[in-house]
């Protein structure tokens, strides 16, 4: 293992999302720095440093254009609309979150269509920048290159595995909650680093078989969370993230370039809401309804990331990538290609 101050991972990033072969522009490769130094430091090590190679197998593929400027529209009262114009998304999020915060806070809810982008990253980073930096809740969502099932189906893929995140602020400097879940049994990633057998009903085999073996479910095909249930919540996500952004669906993505399993051209759909402008009593019946759910045992999601986070003005924070990674990473930066997250071979 390899251990890594906090500054030492966002020097990583730049270097390599920079570097001669990539020469990702500078404003984008600052704002996947900052997502990427933020997951390592919630221990969200699936979305961290592990996605590096595949940020810059986007740019070495052809498939994200490195220069690309995303451009902001004004459409409605409570619509914005912004065009990735086929970059990486959270540059597109950090370029439209001005204008959606400022419907926002103006009408009470606005929405944000981002299409074209590459979202290659953890939901929660969205929910929770406007959960603690504007007092906003939030429900976010994208879709995915399909990799999941229609259960009880043939086992053809159809469906992204197509996260959605929502956030809601809480008074007096707290934490927020934060739920950040993929409609699939499993994240793709967390099955890609998954040591030994996988759980029961995670994923099928190219025939539609069930099974427990981590390859055979990444040839294969994966399920949604909670059967029927989950399907028609990555349904929803499909019709949110790629209907209302006039983005690729899932299936088209996967048929486009079936052996490609890096980042893919999607859409980001964000639906903001403004707590102030509902009952102000009610915020205390929430932060009450917190309070019993603690107290019968459950937590609040996005604590557990919050009670491992490390903190910004800690120097000397570090974490843990395996020596593998690290040697790839540093390798992107000097020239050779990256050996995970691009085409199967």
């Amino acid at each position: 293992m390899k251990q890594l101050l906090l500054s030492e991972v966002a020097s990583l990033c730049m270097k390599a999302l920079t570097s001669p072969r990539i020469l990702l522009n500078r404003s984008s490769a600052v704002s996947i720095t900052k997502v990427i130094v933020a997951a390592e430091r919630h221990g969200s090590q699936a979305h961290g440093l592990f996605r590096l190679p595949g940020y810059c197998a986007g740019v070495l593929h052809s498939k994200v254009d490195p220069t690309a400027e995303p451009t902001v529209t004004d459409v409605a009262p409570s619509v914005v609309v912004c065009d990735a114009r086929h970059g990486y998304a959270p540059l597109a999020f950090e370029r439209s979150t001005p204008l959606l915060v400022e419907k926002t806070k103006t009408n009470g809810c606005a929405v944000c269509s981002i299409q074209n982008s590459f979202h290659f990253a953890a939901l929660w980073y969205e929910a929770e920048q406007l959960a603690i930096h504007h007092q906003l809740a939030s429900i976010v969502c994208v879709n995915s290159k399909a990799f999941v099932a229609q259960p009880q189906g043939t086992g053809r893929r159809l469906y992204g595995t197509n996260p959605m995140a929502f956030g809601y602020p809480r008074p007096n400097q707290q934490h927020p909650l934060i739920i950040d879940q993929a409609s699939s049994q499993m994240a793709r990633g967390e099955i890609m680093m998954h040591d030994g057998a996988l759980p029961n009903g995670v994923g099928v085999d190219r025939t539609g078989k069930p099974t427990n073996i981590v390859e055979e479910v990444l040839e294969g095909s994966q399920l949604p969370f909670g059967g029927v249930k989950g399907a028609n919540v990555a349904m929803m996500v499909e019709l949110m993230a790629a209907g209302m952004t006039g983005s690729p669906f899932a299936f088209q993505a996967h048929e486009e370039d079936p052996n490609w399993y890096g980042p893919t051209r999607h859409g980001e759909f964000i639906i903001c809401m403004d707590p102030d402008f509902f009952p102000t009593e009610q915020m205390h019946g929430v932060e009450s309804f917190f309070d019993r759910l603690v107290e019968d045992g459950g937590r609040i999601p996005g604590g557990r990331r919050h009670a491992i986070r490390k903190g910004e003005a800690e120097e000397n924070a570090t974490i843990e990538i395996t020596s593998e990674l690290y040697d790839e990473i540093v390798g992107i930066i000097n020239g050779e290609d990256n050996k995970t997250q691009g085409y199967v071979t």
